[in-house]
């Protein structure tokens, strides 16, 4: 599908600084930039995604509706400008899968981990910073999540549950925490 969608104009802007940040595993706050974010005002009808994909020939944002080629943006960080949901209160980030393709591998269709909220709430590192954190097993340490999701499973087969694992921990002095995995190339 051809995007008819004004990216130059409707794109929501990352200055280079945050994008080497990302890129680098050096932001403190990789969901600020990475997954789908409406757009504001006139333009909250779009959203822009933006997705690691280091070592990438290309990226492709598969939703319901379409399909949206990603430009490469800085350092393995790939952007796209997709149509948003129209929903009874507004707009909304569609459900998507990444569809990415390497150079001499192979062609990986997945789940964009950057899509779901961060499982960590603002009322829990207030109580972590207060020493009163009365359940830490529920907020930190590896949680398998289950998921009904229209597209199906985390490579979009229909009628699969989508599983996965998200992973907290409290490192209020890391410098970086990286995870590891097949989505940034094992690094």
């Amino acid at each position: 599908m051809t995007n008819n969608i004004n990216e130059d104009i409707v794109a929501v802007s990352v200055n280079q600084g945050v994008l080497d940040s990302v890129s680098n595993a050096e932001f403190y706050n990789p969901h600020e930039v990475l997954g789908g974010h409406l757009g504001i005002g006139e333009h909250e009808d779009c959203v822009t995604v933006r997705v690691l994909r280091p070592l990438a020939k290309t990226v492709t944002i598969v939703t319901q509706d379409g399909e949206y080629e990603a430009s490469h943006e800085y350092n393995g960080v790939f952007m796209a400008v997709v149509p948003a949901v129209a929903t009874e209160t507004g707009h909304a980030v569609p459900d998507y899968r990444v569809r990415t393709c390497y150079e001499d591998g192979p062609t990986i269709v997945e789940d964009d981990p950057y899509r779901y909220l961060p499982t960590l709430g603002e009322m829990d590192t207030y109580l972590f910073g207060e020493g009163r954190h009365e359940r830490l097993w529920e907020a930190l340490g590896a949680h398998v999540r289950r998921f009904d999701d229209p597209m199906g499973g985390a490579d979009g087969t229909p009628g699969e549950q989508l599983v996965g694992t998200s992973f907290s921990v409290w490192a209020p002095n890391a410098h970086a925490v990286r995870v590891v995995g097949n989505f940034n190339s094992w690094d």
